[in-house]
């Protein structure tokens, strides 16, 4: 397998997650917006509820259609951001909005950073050039490392919005 077909897979399931993220986040807003503010304050919380679905999903889109090391390096931020937020809401004992969780209890945990290192380390193979990458190479690529995501979501508790 070669790096380009590790770098595209690593931006689709990248984008997926975010994907996954932002649906989620945009079909309970009030849920989102509660959990954000309790995270950010009153000040910031209700416009980042607002923006962030908005924020996943254009750098979902810029993950497979921009191919420079740009995509991966945005991407890292925004997991680096969001992995600050998940220690936040650790420390102070709240919610995360993360992947529009449905429980107004659901707390991040230890796993939950977990998850976020295995995205912020594919954020990193996104910033190599997807330029060449082989069909066959990027499916067998996304289907490790996809499979890598669904069980780090799984074990940090990530469930999508309105799942009981």
């Amino acid at each position: 397998m070669d790096a380009a077909a590790i770098s595209f897979a690593a931006r689709l399931v990248l984008a997926g997650a975010l994907l996954v993220a932002a649906v989620a986040k945009l079909r309970a807003p009030e849920i989102t917006r509660r959990q954000t503010v309790a995270l950010v304050g009153d000040r910031a919380g209700a416009g980042v509820a607002i923006a962030l679905p908005f924020v996943e999903l254009g750098v979902a889109v810029i993950l497979v259609a921009w191919q420079g090391a740009a995509p991966g390096i945005i991407a890292g931020v925004l997991f680096g951001a969001f992995t600050v937020v998940v220690v936040r809401a650790e420390l102070h004992g709240v919610p995360c909005p993360c992947f529009g969780s449905a429980s107004l209890e659901a707390k991040p945990g230890p796993r939950g950073l977990v998850r976020n290192a295995l995205f912020l380390a594919y954020a990193v193979l996104a910033t190599a050039s997807p330029d060449d990458a082989r069909p066959v190479a990027v499916l067998v690529a996304a289907l490790v490392l996809g499979g890598g995501a669904a069980a780090a979501a799984r074990l940090a508790g990530s469930r999508p919005v309105n799942a009981r």
